[in-house]
């Protein structure tokens, strides 16, 4: 089983029953900075990413790695990604 099967049937069906929505992207690549990349450019489509709050979920093993990898496409992609303001 994939990551993206497992994502398919057991936690896009639990968020949802929860009233999270969720969209599925399969990437076919084995690299995590490439899966990133393809997740980034699919969240630009879908949110503002210069001003949404973004989640990255992951296992206890991977979770640091994802949101590194999240953050620098993000920032690749949209340089003002992560800036904080302090009004």
């Amino acid at each position: 089983m994939t990551e993206a099967d497992y994502l398919r049937e057991f936690i896009s069906i639990r968020l949802g029953r929860v009233g999270i929505s969720s969209e599925l992207l399969s990437v076919a690549s084995g690299s995590g900075n490439e899966v990133m990349a393809a997740v980034v450019e699919k969240s630009d489509e879908l949110v503002d990413l210069s001003s949404s709050r973004i989640v990255v979920v992951g296992n206890a093993g991977n979770w640091v790695q994802n949101g590194g990898q999240f953050l620098r496409a993000a920032k690749a992609k949209v340089p003002s990604f992560d800036q904080r303001v302090d009004n």
